[in-house]
């Protein structure tokens, strides 16, 4: 397995206008692997989440975005 950072780095590709994510549950692994593409070269991302898991990922991803050091 590869991250999207690591893909991007390999292959050359300096940005994307739009980072789809359907990883069936596993969201935020790829988010984590895309932290520094999402930080510096990705124009828009989007994923996928059930109703019941919204305001857990919400959180999840808010609280990442406020203590990661991307």
């Amino acid at each position: 397995m590869i991250s999207v950072d690591e893909f991007l780095a390999e292959q050359g590709i300096p940005h994307l206008d739009v980072l789809k994510i359907d990883a069936e549950g596993n969201d935020m692994a790829v988010i984590t692997g895309a932290a520094q593409a999402l930080n510096t070269s990705v124009g828009l991302f989007t994923f996928e989440v059930r109703l019941q898991c919204v305001c857990a990922c919400v959180f999840d991803c808010v609280y990442y975005a406020h203590t990661s050091t991307w």
